[in-house]
């Protein structure tokens, strides 16, 4: 049998056969370790090859021996010796044989136990790997719903981005209309201030000539007062004079009568300019209320002009019945001046 050396120095099948014989001479089971520590050299990966050929072709070799003898040039020594040698070798070989046969058997149930190990394990291993596979799987589609999740997230935060900057410009155009019906509503609320202040003061102007009138209108009934007493006490005189004068009683009669009747008209004229008085008083107070009113629902509006529009229009509303029904009090007073003026005019 032919077995070469590795080229350029290295680790060859002879090295390690030689090796592998000379640990079975000594009674040592061959591994790659005692083979290494043999040959003082060689990789694990080298001489774990070679070391198996060599147990493959050992059965043989100890079948033959001659192949053991054949490897070696015939030693020039006596027959005894080649004879005890060759028992001794042969003993060797058996012992070797036994060795090797229990060592292998050994070998073989470790390696069973490391091929159950690793069934178990790859089994282990299958359905670790089969978890794993399943935890990738649900984390892939986990990430993917996420993606999806946060592709829509991000689509609505891009609607609601542009939504919140439509509803800015929305609120901006709203708050400058606002602002300007605010100056307009000032402006008008300002208009219809010093119009109510202008009737106010013509009121006033209406009720001190009232009030004027009305006490020259007492004075003259007190002055007609007295005349219809001194008239009535010459009455009584001229009824004195009656058997008398029976001429001047009946034209004093007539007189009486007369003034009785122009003191029941003075009294009629009187009570109708009272109760005109009282009527254009109670406007007036009317009016008073209702500018306090109007100056209540001013302060109001003007902490409520930030509010929406519907409250500016239903302020604006207001704001409008209230300078309707002042001008309407405000002709009403006018059309009723000239009748009281008249009315203390047929008084007096």
């Amino acid at each position: 049998m032919k077995r070469e050396t590795g080229s350029r120095g290295g680790i060859g099948e002879r090295d390690v056969w030689a090796a592998a014989d000379a640990l079975l001479l000594t009674g040592a089971r061959p591994t790659v370790e005692r083979v290494r520590v043999q040959m003082g050299r060689g990789s694990p990966n080298t001489v774990g090859p070679l070391l198996d050929g060599w147990f493959k072709a050992l059965g043989r070799r100890i079948q033959n021996p001659a192949a053991f003898q054949a490897e070696t040039p015939r030693p020039e020594i006596p027959e005894p010796v080649l004879a005890a040698a060759r028992g001794f070798w042969e003993a060797a070989l058996a012992a070797a044989r036994e060795e090797i046969e229990a060592s292998l058997l050994a070998e073989r149930e470790d390696l069973a136990r490391i091929r159950d190990d690793l069934d178990q394990r790859y089994a282990e291993f299958a359905t670790e790997r089969s978890c794993f596979d399943a935890d990738i799987r649900a984390q892939r589609s986990l990430i993917e719903n996420y993606e999806s999740q946060l592709r829509d997230a991000r689509s609505e935060l891009e609607r609601a981005y542009a939504e919140r900057t439509a509803l800015i410009t929305g609120q901006e155009r709203l708050q400058n209309r606002h602002e300007q019906e605010r100056v307009a509503l000032n402006t008008e609320l300002a208009v219809a201030r010093s119009e109510l202040q202008a009737l106010h003061d013509e009121l006033a102007a209406v009720r001190n000539a009232c009030d004027r009138d009305l006490k020259e209108a007492l004075l003259k009934i007190d002055r007609s007062r007295t005349e219809a007493a001194t008239v009535q006490k010459a009455l009584a005189d001229a009824r004195e004079r009656l058997v008398r004068v029976s001429t001047e009683l009946a034209a004093a009669e007539k007189r009486a009568t007369s003034l009785e009747d122009d003191c029941a008209g003075l009294q009629t004229a009187f009570d109708m300019s009272r109760n005109d008085v009282q009527v254009v008083m109670g406007d007036a107070e009317r009016q008073r209320e209702l500018n306090r009113t109007l100056q209540a629902t001013l302060d109001t509006e003007r902490l409520r002009n930030g509010e929406l529009v519907e409250m500016l229009a239903a302020s604006h509303a207001r704001i409008a019945d209230g300078l309707r029904v002042v001008e309407r009090l405000r002709l009403d007073a006018r059309s009723r001046l000239p009748k009281l003026r008249r009315a203390v005019r047929v008084a007096v």
